[in-house]
């Protein structure tokens, strides 16, 4: 049996509801700050102990892995203690909030890979939706021809969880480290490409006289490898549905993702062919990503999402919050 822990019992519940259905797996311990809520939460999956100190994990139980769902501001600190120990780590993302925060842990995993291999990935799952699946099995044939350009934004459409929650007093928040960075982890994955991020520009208008900190809007632009143009925004003012906007035009054909539904488009006027996306969406579930994580840690199959892909995109994302904080328009 692999012994989890499970640390933030938000959206962490919602991983804890996928490992206790996983029979090759114990959760050992659950942890919140609020110990209430961890009782409740540990009593409701019939989990032996809880606490609210994520300390304890570390100091008082020999665990395999841990699900990590904290404030982003904590990130850091917890990942680089779990990897002390040793532990294998499924994060939320973001892995961190800073540079200086992502070298030190880049230098922790390599220290601690070499004593034994360990497996950090995170949750993107926008990997997982079957409208997205469908549509990187067509780029991949050549269907859609050579891709030139790609538009993404991280539609948030829930304003109310920035101004009344943690995130509005949060030190370091980033809308694109909180929301943006799905959209550069799928638009990688569909392309098989890496984003190198060139102007960013970030405003607050939305928030302007709220206690939220934090610009509420970024937008980036740059290369998706050789040739495609990239632009990806967080909009996390935006009146809208909370969705995944998307983009994508090649020499052969068009798919759009918009709050409606998901359409190709193939040829020009007067003879464009379109189709419309019969996958549901969005359908995958925040659990969806800890099977093939779970299959990693007993050596079943490789892992889908690995370290290198985690760090990698948040290296990005850091990059475009600097080029923001040095553009003229902030």
């Amino acid at each position: 049996m692999i012994k989890f822990g499970v640390i933030g019992l938000g959206i962490g519940e919602r991983h804890l509801s996928a490992l206790v259905d996983d029979e090759r797996v114990l959760v050992e311990v659950v942890c919140d700050l609020d110990i209430n809520k961890a009782t409740k939460i540990a009593s409701r999956y019939d989990v032996s102990n809880y606490c609210a100190d994520w300390r304890e994990l570390v100091d008082s139980f020999e665990l395999d892995a841990v699900i990590v769902a904290t404030y982003d501001h904590d990130h850091a600190e917890q990942i680089i203690q779990f990897l002390k120990h040793n532990v294998h780590i499924f994060i939320e993302k973001p892995l961190c909030t800073t540079i200086e925060e992502l070298d030190a842990i880049e230098l922790e995993y390599t220290q601690a890979n070499n004593r034994s291999s360990l497996l950090v990935s995170s949750n993107f799952i926008l990997r997982r939706e079957k409208r997205f699946v469908t549509l990187k099995e067509r780029i991949m044939s050549g269907e859609l021809g050579s891709i030139y350009s790609v538009e993404a934004s991280y539609d948030y459409g829930r304003i109310n969880k920035i101004l009344e929650g943690w995130r509005g007093t949060s030190p370091n928040y980033s809308v694109m480290n909180g929301g943006g960075i799905h959209m550069i982890d799928l638009c990688q994955w569909l392309i098989s490409e890496s984003f190198a991020p060139l102007y960013a520009i970030q405003n607050k208008v939305v928030t302007k006289n709220s206690p939220f900190k934090a610009p509420d809007f970024t937008s980036a632009l740059g290369k998706l490898g050789k040739d495609a143009i990239f632009k990806v925004t967080a909009n996390f003012g935006s009146q809208t549905p909370h969705f995944h906007q998307l983009k994508i035009y090649g020499t052969k054909g068009t798919f759009i993702n918009d709050c409606a539904q998901g359409t190709y488009y193939f040829g020009h006027e007067p003879n464009v062919i379109k189709e419309i996306d019969q996958n549901p969406f969005p359908c995958a579930n925040k659990g969806d990503l800890l099977p093939n994580f779970v299959d990693a840690i007993i050596g079943k199959s490789c892992l889908d999402i690995n370290f290198k892909d985690v760090s990698s995109v948040m290296r990005t994302s850091l990059q475009i919050d600097l080029l923001a904080v040095n553009s003229e328009y902030v």
